[in-house]
């Protein structure tokens, strides 16, 4: 992976010159974080509660109770397609997990979900899960981006979009796309400030329940 190496400039980030394994960059406080693809399994726990705290309100009712869910999610995250931001102390406040034609962030071993929600509850979760729409072979799929609450407010979610585009070129993909909630205005006027479109909009439907969103728009960014 080529790492680049930012820092605050009067107009936003700046580069400073490309190396080997990280993107290292300073936000506005001055304290260093880094973004990489590589996480130990001390880093799971950490990477899950990050992500069940920017949507456990739309995971809930799939893959909640809160515990159980956190739980699930930390084991099944897969190396590969996944970017970990990590404070100057190595705490983990932010991921990105994305899905390509052939390969996926997450495991989709029925076993694991019948470990985590029993025979029934495990095998209705692998049905639907079955049902997601498939990734074109051009195309780079952010199905997950989230910054830790109290971490939000210095740019990382820019960092990690950035570090999504540059996985996506290195693997060949001429475009990015990703899933939005339409009531999240403030998510939305971030994606179309890198670049982003909005190229359809679409009811949930029977699926609204399990996922906690009425209206989804997909956006798409050419690379």
């Amino acid at each position: 992976m080529v790492e680049s190496r930012w820092q605050e400039g009067e107009h936003g980030p700046q580069r400073l010159a490309p190396e080997a394994a990280v993107q290292m960059f300073e936000v506005r406080t001055h304290a260093m974080v880094s973004i990489g693809t590589e996480f130990a399994d001390q880093d799971r726990l950490q990477m899950s509660q990050v992500i069940w705290s920017g949507l456990g309100h739309n995971f809930n009712v799939f893959f909640g109770p809160e515990e159980r869910g956190i739980a699930y999610w930390a084991e099944a995250i897969v190396p590969g397609l996944i970017n970990v931001v990590r404070d100057e102390d190595s705490t983990v406040v932010g991921v990105s997990c994305a899905r390509t034609h052939n390969k996926n962030f997450m495991s989709d071993d029925r076993a694991l979900l019948v470990k985590h929600y029993g025979q029934i509850g495990g095998t209705v979760r692998h049905t639907v899960a079955k049902l997601d729409e498939k990734v074109p072979a051009d195309r780079y799929l952010i199905d997950v981006l989230c910054v830790d609450p109290s971490r939000r407010g210095r740019r990382l979610g820019n960092r990690l979009l950035q570090a999504c585009f540059s996985q996506a070129e290195a693997l060949g993909k001429s475009n990015v796309a990703l899933g939005v909630d339409a009531q999240n205005v403030d998510a939305i006027r971030l994606y179309e400030t890198v670049g982003f479109r909005e190229i359809e909009r679409k009811k949930m439907g029977l699926l609204r329940p399990i996922f906690g969103i009425d209206t989804l728009i997909k956006m798409e960014r050419k690379l």
